[in-house]
Parts: structure tokens; C-alpha cells; sequence
């Protein structure tokens, strides 16, 4: 197996299903730094795809050799020892990001789907209104918001490149879609076939689908790390009781648990959760509930596999 001179985690896991909140706690360890979603380096030296499915012959030697520098030049700048990557499409490309770190360590983050449904589709509203209304003001914060996360001028002027190569980065729908979706607005993973599904299914339905293959994928490619390479993390358990949870990530990374860092972390919504309750309609539940039941009796998320049905839903028990 070939080695590498960085170590490397990857957090994988839908669209908020929690992994901007992990990494960011993960980003207080002092041997620990953060990359805010690097999606411009892994496929700089790519074509654009009708989805974010990559497969492990795609990593060839100029990607692999690319991609580890950027990497090694991150880890220097930065001081840390483990560098921990959260880009949301690594969740349909485990196999390809391990082609090039085949030792690289592997968070997968759960979420109920429901309430990550409901929060999936709110930003899908609020992407769509400014396509709609033209806000350019909207626009600009969120591209300059996009450049500060990189804390390097090398790879804000690198992102910059890759989004003027791809899109019309100052027109608001070719902004929001990076050129992906086609022409039309559209948020978070592609998985395969996502464009008939999307041309049948209303926005909700889709995102909800978007949650089931995003969580099938990371499983998918997961099955085939390494023994003791993986480990999965509930987003509820997390939150709710962060000193465990934090317990078991710091001794899969192979580090200590810092004294006093369970003081300076970001404050942790403990109740947010189970939000769907309240703010999905019964119509909506009945929209969704056929597509997420089946991943969530697995995960243990649900015991009814007609809850959606019920007048009042109920309350999920999954982490």
C-alpha cells in the first residue's frame, strides 16, 4: 500500500447532516486543522460530470499528485498534524479520494432525515429566491463568504479560477447552480439518474432523495476501507452529548482530548432535532415518508414503517 507524508481524515455525510459543525470542533484541536470543502482542488484537473459520482481509476497520477500537494502545502501553512477534509461530494467518491489517500481516515456523520429534509429544502428556497429576485447584494456575500473560508490566498485565487472556468460567476443562477445543474437552480449532491428524478418529483421529494443516496453512497464505499479506517458518529448524539462523542473521535484520530476544549467549542444546538415534527405538514410527511423510510428503520431513526401516515408522527430515536 502506498504511504503518504500527510495525515489525512475525511468527514463524509449529507448535506446538513452536521459536518460543518464536527469539523469546526474538530478545527480547536491543536493538532488538528480543518479544510473548508476544497471541491476546486479534487477536481481541478477534471471534467465536469452529469453527477458527483467519481470512481477510482478517475484519480490518476496528475490528479494524485496534484491533489497531495495541495494537500502537503495546507498541512505546512497551517502547522497542524491532521488535516480533515469535509467536502460534501466525498459521500459519492470514497473509493476515488482513497486511490489518492489510501490511508486516510473516515468519519461518516448520521442525521435523521427528516429533519435534515426540512433543512435541505429551506436552503433550496432561499437559493431559489435569489435567482428569482436578481439579489446581487445576496450574491456577493455568499462568493466572498466562499473565498474567506480558504485561509490561504493560494487557494482563494485557485477557487476563483475553477468557478470562472465552470460558471458565470456574476450572473446569480449561474452562480448558485456552478454551471452542475444544467441551467437550472439546484443545491447539494447529484447522485446518479438525479435528473429524472427531479424532472418527476417536486423540490421536497427530491431533497429527501438526496439524503437516502447520500447515506447509501458514503455506506457503499465505507464497506471497503480498511478494518478500524471508519467510523460512524449520530449527529443527535453529538449534540446532545458532545464529551462522548468527542471521546471516541479523538482516540479514531489517534490524538489526546485537550483539557478545557469542551469550553471553547462553538455552542452546540442540543435541541435541534426532531424540527420536522413541528414544521412538516401531514401532506409533506406523506410526500417524503415513502422515500426516507426504509434508510431510517435501518439507521433506527423509526419502528413504524407507516409513521408518516399517523396524524402525529413519532418522535425520532436514532444516536
Amino acid at each position: 500500500m502506498r504511504s503518504t507524508d500527510t495525515s489525512v481524515a475525511f468527514i463524509v455525510g449529507s448535506p446538513r447532516s452536521g459536518t460543518t459543525i464536527l469539523s469546526q470542533v474538530l478545527d480547536r484541536h491543536p493538532e488538528i486543522a480543518q479544510w473548508y470543502e476544497p471541491y476546486f482542488v479534487w477536481n481541478f484537473h477534471l471534467d465536469l460530470k452529469d453527477n458527483d459520482v467519481r470512481e477510482a481509476w478517475e484519480a490518476n497520477l496528475k490528479v494524485q499528485r496534484f491533489v497531495r500537494r495541495e494537500f502537503r502545502y495546507f498541512k505546512e501553512r497551517s502547522g497542524k498534524r491532521i488535516v480533515v477534509d469535509k467536502t460534501p461530494d466525498h459521500s459519492f467518491r470514497i473509493p476515488f479520494v482513497q486511490q489518492v489517500f489510501p490511508e486516510a481516515k473516515w468519519i461518516h456523520i448520521v442525521r435523521d432525515g427528516r429533519d435534515v429534509t426540512l433543512s435541505m429544502h429551506k436552503e433550496w428556497e432561499r437559493r431559489r429566491r435569489i435567482v428569482e429576485n436578481r439579489d446581487y447584494l445576496l450574491l456577493w456575500k455568499a462568493a466572498r463568504t466562499m473565498l474567506l473560508r480558504q485561509p490561504f490566498w493560494r487557494h482563494r485565487l485557485m477557487a476563483l479560477y475553477y468557478e470562472a472556468k465552470h460558471s458565470i460567476p456574476f450572473w446569480p443562477r449561474g452562480f448558485i447552480s456552478k454551471a452542475k445543474w444544467r441551467g437550472q437552480m439546484g443545491w447539494g449532491p447529484r447522485f446518479e439518474g438525479w435528473r429524472e428524478v427531479l424532472e418527476r418529483e417536486t423540490a421536497l421529494t427530491f431533497n429527501a432523495y438526496q439524503w437516502v443516496r447520500s447515506v447509501e453512497s458514503a455506506q457503499r464505499g465505507l464497506s471497503q476501507v480498511q478494518e478500524g479506517g471508519a467510523l460512524e458518529i449520530r449527529y443527535e448524539a453529538f449534540i446532545t452529548r458532545p464529551e462522548r462523542a468527542l471521546e471516541k473521535l479523538f482516540d479514531f484520530l489517534g490524538v489526546s482530548y485537550p483539557e478545557g476544549l469542551i469550553e471553547e467549542i462553538p455552542p452546540l444546538k442540543a435541541g435541534n432535532f426532531n424540527k420536522w415534527r413541528k414544521e412538516f405538514s401531514p401532506g409533506q410527511l406523506r410526500e417524503i415518508g415513502p422515500v426516507l423510510t426504509g434508510k431510517l428503520l435501518e439507521l433506527g431513526y423509526e419502528d413504524d414503517p407507516h409513521w408518516y401516515d399517523r396524524s402525529e408522527a413519532p418522535i425520532a430515536t436514532g444516536g
